[in-house]
């Protein structure tokens, strides 16, 4: 017992103020680990990981790592550090989903790393430490930490950019160390994701000098070595991607980020307003005192008493309201591209915490309100989306576990809220982050056994072993990356290209040709590929000897069953179904097997 008593204090100890800070970053480290490790063991879930994990696996088939390809046409939508991260990762261990989210979960804990430095930069270390759980117990951080995308990466080289600057503005620019990394950080951050990322870090930067009146900081920031820095980073790739296809600059740098600022056609186009209620959702359960706390922020940096407002909190209001401001410019949205401004938003929540007392009435009032929204919130979930597939036979073991837990996570939120009311923050808060860390691991691990994440992984083995070269395989939906993935060769798109059609541009139209105004749109016979086929040439092509196989939704075969009387179901996954154009009783299959079986 006195054991125990010593390690129980020693774990406080850590936790406070007078901690020491590599235990505290290690403390943070065990914490990430502990609630992201249980979700990175799943399955893949559509769209977004298939589509990145067979770039991977194009990437090491072909043994091109300038280029990265999606179903075997060059792609140009980021550049390719998010998959040369893979790339390694697979070298090292294989080809493994757990193994392709090994750099998003890296990217998180250095992310919540990062955080934590900037809350003890500018409060103190107690500040840092509540800003790293709070961000790291944030639904999209959370979410966007265990799966693979290109977006946890970017931002975890914002942060630590932001980081820099901050330490090199601390020390009136007098170290080059600081600004060196802030250099090399931005140059990451674009060749991860493109130039959004040193927009974000600019604007925000001059926001705040232009607060803070202090332009002339500028000049310390060495820009002549900076840029240096940051074209030995993205320029190589740049020029041996030109010298391939001239094109790519105009597409990518053009056409995927700048137009995106102004042009409604692209892809993800979204009202100015947008993050104003996404960025909210994405701090759940830590929503109300996020809002809370940067609407305090925002007075003192904006109110009667800016010109005496604390340096630290006014880098971090800019930050903040600079990075929702510039990203709501653009029409092009995502809900992910707000991901970079969580660090700021998880310091400013912290540093809101740190300043106002247990027992006053705001806290007494807004932490027991925050608890008992999110078991509402948490409520809802689970009786709404969780029993909405609870007729689904396969799911209603995983599904029971899932309600089970969420209901004890539920009922320890209520008992947060009723600790918080009497006074005892701290604890209220624990029991909230702890009750997020359990239950939105389950519902990752759910994820993809839900319709809506399933991939076609079970539908592809159907058919995968008995595929021979001639056969044809189609998809309805441009976006179905995982039958690429788990078949291993090339399938033909029915209808718009989507974020194919500039690499089947590419591949079909000879280099001098300009590119289209919207290659997402590109139809059938506008470039005279076999790869992307007109509903009509795919009912032509099913009378025909080819063996075809079709993945199908549910609003294409709609439009395709009347016109193909002679379909045959080979499965389906909830929202897609395999068809074919033979009877699979007297197709290829049951002919091998006799084979087979007449060599023995």
């Amino acid at each position: 017992m006195a054991e125990q008593d010593t390690l129980l204090s020693k774990a406080k100890h850590v936790l406070t103020e007078h901690g020491s800070p590599r235990a505290q970053r290690a403390a943070l480290v065990v914490f990430c680990l502990a609630i992201f490790l249980p979700s990175v063991f799943r399955g893949f879930v559509d769209p977004d990981e298939t589509r990145y994990a067979e770039i991977t696996r194009e990437m090491l088939e072909r043994g091109d790592w300038v280029i990265p390809h999606l179903n075997y046409v060059p792609y140009f939508m980021k550049p390719p550090l998010t998959y040369w991260v893979a790339a390694i990762s697979v070298k090292l261990f294989g080809f493994h989903p757990w193994v392709l989210r090994l750099g998003p979960l890296l990217a998180a804990i250095l992310g919540v790393l990062a955080t934590y430095e900037m809350g003890a930069a500018i409060g103190s270390r107690r500040t840092g430490l509540i800003a790293g759980a709070i961000l790291a117990t944030s639904i999209e951080y959370y979410a966007l930490a265990v799966f693979f995308m290109t977006d946890m990466l970017f931002s975890a080289f914002l942060f630590v950019a932001w980081l820099a600057f901050w330490r090199h503005y601390q020390e009136s620019g007098r170290r080059r160390a600081w600004i060196a990394l802030f250099w090399l950080c931005a140059g990451l951050a674009c060749f991860t994701k493109g130039p959004l990322g040193p927009a974000l870090l600019f604007f925000t930067i001059v926001i705040f000098l232009i607060l803070r009146r202090d332009w002339n900081f500028l000049g310390k920031m060495r820009p002549v070595t900076g840029l240096a820095i940051f074209a030995a980073v993205n320029l190589p790739w740049a020029i041996l991607v030109y010298h391939h296809d001239p094109r790519f600059v105009t597409f990518f740098y053009w056409r995927v980020n700048a137009a995106g600022v102004s042009d409604a056609a692209l892809q993800h186009s979204e009202p100015f307003y947008y993050y104003l209620s996404r960025v909210p959702l994405g701090l759940f359960p830590w929503t109300l005192l996020a809002i809370a706390a940067i609407v305090a922020a925002a007075t003192v940096t904006f109110g009667p008493a800016r010109k005496t407002a604390p340096a630290g909190q006014v880098w971090l209001t800019s930050l903040f309201l600079g990075g929702v401001i510039l990203l709501s410019i653009p029409k092009a949205k995502l809900a992910t591209y707000s991901l970079p401004l969580f660090s700021a938003a998880a310091v400013i929540t912290a540093d809101y915490l740190a300043r106002i007392d247990g027992r006053s009435r705001v806290a007494r009032f807004l932490v027991p309100l925050q608890c008992l929204v999110a078991m509402s919130a948490l409520m809802v979930f689970l009786l709404g989306w969780e029993m909405e597939h609870f007729k689904v036979s396969a799911f209603r073991l995983s599904l029971c576990i899932a309600l089970a837990a969420g209901l004890a996570s539920a009922v320890a939120l209520l008992f947060a809220a009723v600790v918080s009311f009497r006074g005892r923050l701290g604890a209220g808060m624990w029991i909230m982050g702890i009750s997020a860390a359990i239950i939105f691991p389950i519902a990752m691990i759910l994820l993809p056994r839900v319709a809506s994440g399933q991939t076609s992984e079970v539908l592809c083995r159907r058919f995968r072993a008995e595929l021979a070269a001639a056969d044809l395989i189609v998809v309805s939906q441009a976006k179905d990356f995982s039958v690429p993935l788990f078949v291993g060769r090339r399938v033909a798109v029915v209808g718009h290209a989507s974020e194919l059609g500039m690499g089947l541009f590419v591949e079909n139209q000879p280099a001098h040709l300009p590119i289209p105004n919207n290659p997402f749109q590109l139809k059938a016979g506008a470039i005279g590929s076999k790869y992307l086929l007109g509903i009509q040439e795919l009912v032509t092509l099913w009378s025909s000897s080819s063996l075809i196989y079709l993945f199908a939704s549910e609003k294409f075969l709609d439009k395709f069953l009347p016109l193909c009387p002679n379909v045959w179901t080979v499965g389906s996954n909830g929202h897609t179904t395999l068809l074919t154009n033979r009877d699979p009783a007297i197709t290829r299959r049951p002919q091998r097997v006799m084979a087979r079986e007449l060599s023995r």
